[in-house]
């Protein structure tokens, strides 16, 4: 009896995978579809993993197709590792005996780490993926762009300090007077303290990527020396999409912000281009002899989920800027102080999730105490020339002197001034008949920016009501040219704003 019983199993058995067998395309002519023929990496950083990429695998037939092997054509060396449908490929990297069943597809997961070559300019590193069916060979080209960077993390810095993160103490780079140079891109792991009385200077064509939430603290100095053709980057450190079309170059709050503390002097940047964190540049005072100032000039900050220039109680000038594009303000100028913003464009039309009560300029004279006292400070001066303050709600301009709407105005200067400048705003948020601090002012006049929400294009165009709009006698020698490089005395007046309006050469006949 027991023997017929294993005689019975041993048929079920061989009946079983016989009838699998048969629902297995064998046809030697069968091939895989792909959802993409190269699988590319945007910019991977050296000795830094890469963001894991995937693509889909198609079985078009009625009966299931079984992959003999997928496998890396660089086998153990490759650079790139691979996972097909859960099965990781291991330090082989390969894959065997792989099922899609009819009409179904599978995904592959490819990723990558790339040795570094110690060499300035990108390096370009390719494989191919070889999928085995039934005899046939097909392929999926893998394709990275590598670049070597210097990395600044605590782990490699020669001097760490502790600084304060909500509750706790985390360890940061502290730095000396440092100079860093543009022969390779510096990937920002930690954050980073320039030391009271020294000096960081970025040369031109630095570039820094920051990490998620990394922040610069300035207790003493920072020169940014960017150029015209040559400008300093300061930005998030994926280089890849957050989704299909939508890479992170246009992303905000990759990072966090720079810091300019209470005692920093003498800071200057020229030619930067700070993008996608959380604020671009807060001057921080809250001691009014000891206030930070700053000098910006031909620079553009855009996209921060906060703010672009955020000040308290601190001196700024800035001029032929573009601060662009902030979920809660643009500049936000608090706390007095005094600032001069000449030629600037001061636009928002941030697309991801503006505040409910986001301006484009706010301006105020006080602050509430932690023991909730109200500290005045005077606002000695906040000048804006030739410039234009526009966006998306109805009033881009908030000008605060009192606790509440209840409230008498606190007892500190309240000194401002927009003069030849566009606006957009309306009573009772703004007195648009006021003459002693708007004057020559075109309200609510659309300044015709070329793209500024999905390109963060403020150029002018053609019919752009400030072309010509400016005061030529706020053209100092320094403001001849525009943030691009164009003269502005070239006709009848200077463009408002940081970009000069420049015609478009007409087409040989």
């Amino acid at each position: 009896m027991k023997h017929a019983l294993k005689i019975i199993l041993l048929a079920l058995v061989v009946i079983f995978f016989a009838c699998e067998r048969e629902d297995v395309n064998m046809d030697p002519n069968a091939r895989l579809q792909f959802s993409v023929d190269t699988l590319s990496f945007d910019t991977v950083f050296t000795t830094v993993g890469s963001v894991t990429l995937n693509f889909r695998v198609y079985n078009p037939y009625d009966k299931d197709l079984e992959i003999s092997e997928v496998a890396l054509g660089g086998g153990e060396l490759s650079p790139f590792r691979i996972n097909v449908d859960g099965y990781d490929g291991g330090v082989d990297k390969k894959v065997n005996n792989i099922i899609i069943r009819a009409r179904d597809s599978m995904y592959v997961f490819v990723e990558t780490t790339l040795d570094a070559n110690n060499g300035d300019l990108p390096l370009v590193i390719t494989d191919s993926l070889s999928f085995i069916t039934n005899g046939n060979q097909q392929f999926v080209q893998l394709l990275a762009f590598g670049q070597d960077v210097h990395h600044l993390s605590v782990e490699n810095a020669e001097f760490t300090v502790g600084i304060h993160s909500g509750d706790n103490t985390i360890k940061a780079i502290l730095l000396k007077t440092t100079e860093l140079t543009s022969d390779k891109p510096y990937l920002v792991h930690d954050h980073i303290v320039v030391d009271s009385l020294e000096t960081l200077t970025l040369n031109e064509g630095v570039v820094l990527y920051l990490e998620k939430n990394v922040s610069i603290l300035v207790k003493g100095t920072l020169k940014i020396k960017g150029t015209l053709d040559n400008p300093v980057q300061i930005r998030g450190a994926r280089l890849d999409e957050l989704f299909e079309g939508l890479p992170y170059e246009k992303v905000p709050g990759q990072w966090g912000y720079i810091r300019l503390l209470a005692g920093s002097m003498n800071n200057e940047i020229d030619y930067a281009r700070i993008r996608n964190g959380i604020i671009g540049i807060q001057v921080d005072s809250v001691v009014t002899d000891d206030k930070p100032t700053l000098k910006i000039t031909n620079s553009i900050i855009q996209n921060m989920t906060a703010a672009g220039i955020y000040g308290l109680g601190a001196e700024i000038v800035a001029s032929n800027c573009i601060i662009a594009n902030c979920g809660q303000y643009n500049v936000f100028l608090s706390i007095g102080g005094s600032y001069s913003f000449d030629q600037c464009t001061i636009g928002n039309y941030y697309t991801w999730n503006r505040a409910k009560d986001s301006k484009a300029v706010r301006l105020n004279n006080f602050y509430i105490s932690a023991d909730k006292q109200v500290i005045a400070r005077d606002l000695v001066r906040a000048d804006f020339l030739n410039s234009i303050i526009y966006g998306t709600v109805q009033t881009e301009v908030f000008l605060n002197n009192k606790v509440d709407e209840k409230s008498e105005p606190v007892d500190a200067e309240f000194n401002y001034l927009f003069n030849y400048c566009i606006i957009k705003g309306d009573v009772p948020a703004v007195d648009t008949l006021d003459k002693t601090h708007f004057k020559h002012v075109m309200w609510n006049k659309d300044p015709m920016f070329v793209n500024p929400a999905d390109d963060f294009d403020f150029s002018l165009d053609s019919l752009s009501p400030a072309i010509n709009a400016g005061n030529v006698d706020f053209v100092t020698e320094d403001l001849e040219y525009d943030i691009f490089g164009n003269y502005r005395l070239k006709d009848e007046a200077p463009d408002l704003g940081a970009i000069e309006f420049v015609p478009k050469a007409k087409k040989e006949e």
